[in-house]
């Protein structure tokens, strides 16, 4: 699967796409799906990181090989506020 981002927003939304042995194609995105949101603050830099099990460790997870679960990471800005965190973890679906 492969996720693309889309221009910087208040929202963020992901194009998910099967790929079966073979490169993909920039052409072959889905219809956007919105996963994250928060009032009030400008969304940037979104990324999907490994999470930190003993399987991920073991079998050398990166953000280019991820497993069925990842942790999403985005930097969230709001005056005053400015982080970059990670508060959810997405699971995969064939």
């Amino acid at each position: 699967m492969g996720y693309k981002t889309m221009k910087r927003t208040k929202t963020i939304e992901m194009n998910l796409v099967e790929v079966k042995d073979k490169p993909i194609e920039t052409q072959q995105w889905t219809k956007p799906q919105l996963v994250f949101q928060k009032p009030g603050y400008i969304l940037w830099y979104p990324s999907l990181q490994p999470l930190d099990t003993e399987e991920d460790i073991k079998v050398r997870r990166t953000s280019l090989k991820l497993g069925k679960r990842a942790r999403f990471f985005v930097k969230r800005i709001k005056p005053g506020d400015d982080e970059y965190a990670s508060e959810h973890i997405i699971e995969f679906e064939k």
